[in-house]
């Protein structure tokens, strides 16, 4: 009867076992019988006739005893995989929510100890190395050097422009974005009031001098030393009698006019301004760090800052006030002593 019968999983047990169906007692198998995993019983069943013997053989396919295991088994491997996926996502997020800000103060940091307000930004130059601004008599190029943008070329030959406004500490500034953590908050509002502090010195040290003392990671002490530069000195021609006939309110609109467009120009040369002595600017190149050609970049600044006082607004400022506004220059290049002068309680960096 076995081999007759129509079930595919009984024809493959009596073609590999045909002793199976007829076996004697209890007997469990498990296996794949036509393509698919059998648990198989064969069970002899007692009888009173001694000529025939009949075994009972069951079949259970194996997904039917472990289906729902299976089943359960993969959905909670899905639903663990989906835990972490959306965990790690979650992670991510607020890891990053929570961090961005620290990374935008730890590069405003960076970039504040270089002295600088923006990324680095390529400027043509000419063969002295000067920046187009330096030395273009364009109506644009003096407003642009109003605006008092600052050339600086590094070691490695890259010019960095860093453009000052009226703003925070004279330096255009971005709002950094408010953390909603406190601690990130305190971290945000002490590098503010710590990039104002810095940038606010710079307004009265030269900025070369700032820089090399962040660099140096040290405290500055009295020490001179031999430099080769060259040195510009700019007055106002009789100034003390344009002091007595124009009111103080006035004049100070007109000197503060005069000294912005004139630094415009000594930045643009590469030189440093080193101090202001009433209506003098003193400038410096070569100190303190090192500049190519700067007899040539000083010669030049001066004959620049004589053809600006006889350009508007300069021209036009002066004379509505009854006053000719005329300059004298004085340009000198040899060795000096550049360093800072002064007591351990205060000092000064000067030539």
């Amino acid at each position: 009867f076995a081999r007759d019968s129509p079930s595919p999983p009984m024809q493959a047990v009596v073609a590999a076992e045909p002793t199976f169906v007829r076996a004697e007692g209890t007997n469990i198998r498990f296996g794949k019988l036509a393509g698919e995993n059998y648990y198989y019983i064969s069970q002899r069943i007692p009888i009173r006739m001694e000529s025939y013997t009949i075994n009972l053989v069951t079949f259970m396919p194996e997904s039917d005893v472990l289906g729902d295991i299976v089943s359960g088994r993969n959905l909670a491997i899905g639903i663990t995989a989906a835990v972490f996926v959306l965990t790690s996502i979650i992670s991510f997020v607020v890891i990053g929510y929570v961090l961005s800000p620290v990374d935008e103060v730890a590069r405003r940091m960076y970039l504040t100890a270089k002295l600088q307000s923006t990324e680095p930004l390529p400027v043509e130059k000419d063969d002295l190395g000067l920046s187009p601004i330096a030395h273009d008599d364009s109506a644009g190029a003096l407003e642009r050097r109003n605006s008092a943008a600052m050339v600086r070329e590094d070691t490695s030959g890259m010019v960095y422009v860093v453009e000052e406004d009226k703003q925070i500490g004279g330096v255009s500034q971005t709002q950094l974005d408010k953390s909603n953590l406190a601690e990130i908050r305190a971290l945000q509002t002490a590098y503010i009031t710590m990039d104002t502090a810095i940038r606010s010195f710079t307004k009265y040290v030269p900025r070369d001098v700032v820089k090399e003392l962040m660099a140096s990671n040290q405290m500055c002490e009295i020490a001179m030393r031999p430099t080769r530069c060259s040195m510009l000195f700019t007055d106002i021609a009789s100034f003390t009698s344009i002091c007595e006939r124009v009111p103080p309110t006035l004049l100070s609109s007109l000197v503060r006019l005069y000294f912005e467009r004139s630094s415009a120009i000594v930045m643009g040369h590469g030189g440093v301004i080193d101090k202001f002595i009433g209506d003098c600017i003193m400038a410096v190149w070569g100190a303190p760090v090192p500049i190519d050609h700067h007899e040539i970049r000083a010669a030049i600044c001066g004959h620049m800052l004589v053809y600006e006082t006889q350009q508007d607004p300069l021209r036009s400022r002066f004379a509505d006030a009854g006053e000719n506004l005329s300059i004298r220059v004085g340009v000198a290049s040899g060795e000096v002593l550049a360093g800072n002068m002064g007591s351990d309680a205060r000092m000064n960096y000067t030539v």
